[in-house]
């Protein structure tokens, strides 16, 4: 029934093979891919070594752009997918992993209309335009940016090794609302709790340098530009994610009030400048040198024009139809993101409920087992010292 219905899920959405064409995807429905489209099976027990291999197992592009796989624990049923990530964003492999539930749970609530693939990229729905952000400020934005980025420390060594590692925690309950009233009473948002965590967590445990010359931290923030000021995407499919950065001084690092204030103005300039949608910018320029450069020069350019000790990517899922199916059918939602060649490492705060998911990344040729092992319960720790 489950290789079934995850078939069915992908023929009545219209998805297939993905090819990228004139900056925006083209998808080739082959039915005889779908019907040869398997669950992997995982062991119970075995899911972080499960999606550790997902995440290291590159996609080609002759197959589909999904894995799907399945676990029958003893709480139950765990389905999940690992995907292409230029393919889709989260949302819409939120929307598959729906549609695939209601053909398990509830077929007559099962949508059966195809999916409609973004026709127009990012410009066209989040540029200046759209999205009201200056264009020549922002250009002159990122030149400013850049030389500050030169006060960031540095990840400590270079490796063409991109292999990583995923483990999963789970918060103490009632620590997600202890977060959310904290940030209503310092008002400021639940992510900026959540950077001034990762902040003091990768101060200590991250491998990043400490130069005087270098005393600053960076992190980098994955944001879904969907919910954000530009034209409407509607249930489009395709990949609109922007970025944006902050910056921590050591001396804010350790007092509480500075560090929340320092980081929420930044979040603040961010929102109102619209520097997630004009993230695409900097982006297009990565871009241009990933075609000059290769191997240790990528890899040096990256270290040092985008010296991120760590990103984060937070999702909570309150006004979307988890919540609605929370708890009595759905018990939690887990979501694993790759490092790529900009971080070190990357948590994905998943909330859902009262409940707090947290999913950790490291690269493996940069933190050994035993390091990468404390970044998570460092990171709850802080959570729960700053709340």
């Amino acid at each position: 029934e489950l290789n079934l219905t995850w078939r069915t899920t992908l023929a009545e959405l219209g998805l297939g093979r993905f090819e990228p064409c004139n900056s925006r995807l083209v998808s080739e429905f082959l039915p005889s891919l779908i019907a040869e489209s398997r669950l992997i099976e995982c062991p119970p027990g075995q899911f972080q070594d499960l999606v550790t291999g997902q995440l290291n197992q590159p996609f080609h592009n002759t197959e589909l752009p999904f894995r799907p796989f399945f676990c029958r624990e003893n709480e139950g049923l765990l389905i999940g997918s690992a995907y292409r990530h230029w393919v889709c964003d989260s949302y819409c492999i939120r929307l598959i992993l729906r549609e695939w539930l209601f053909r398990l749970i509830c077929p007559q609530r099962a949508r059966r209309q195809p999916t409609l693939l973004a026709r127009k990229g990012y410009w066209h729905h989040f540029g200046p335009g759209p999205a009201d952000w200056p264009l020549f400020s922002t250009l002159m934005q990122q030149v400013s940016h850049s030389a500050r980025m030169k006060s960031c420390r540095r990840v400590t060594t270079l490796s063409l090794d991109h292999t990583v590692c995923f483990r999963e925690y789970r918060a103490e309950t009632g620590l997600i609302d202890a977060i959310r009233a904290s940030a209503r009473r310092r008002n400021v948002k639940v992510n900026d709790l959540f950077l001034a965590a990762l902040a003091r967590t990768v101060d200590e445990l991250a491998p990043i340098d400490r130069k005087p010359i270098r005393p600053n931290l960076a992190l980098g923030t994955v944001v879904d530009l969907r919910g954000l000021r530009g034209k409407a995407l509607g249930d489009q499919f395709g990949v609109f994610l922007g970025f944006t950065s902050t910056i921590v001084r050591p001396s804010v690092l350790r007092d509480d009030d500075r560090l929340l204030a320092s980081i929420a103005a930044q979040s603040a300039l961010a929102r109102d400048r619209g520097l997630a949608q004009a993230s695409q910018v900097r982006m297009a320029l990565a871009l241009l040198y990933e075609r000059t450069l290769h191997g240790q020069k990528l890899e040096g350019f990256y270290r040092k024009r985008f010296p991120l000790a760590g990103g984060i990517s937070n999702v909570t899922l309150h006004n979307t139809w988890a919540a609605e199916l929370h708890p009595t059918i759905l018990r939690e939602y887990v979501r694993a993101s790759p490092c790529g060649p900009l971080v070190p490492l990357v948590v994905t705060p998943t909330t859902l409920g009262s409940g707090l998911h947290l999913g950790v990344t490291t690269r493996s040729a940069l933190m050994n087992p035993a390091q990468a092992e404390q970044i998570g319960p460092r990171f709850l720790r802080e959570l729960g010292r700053l709340v």
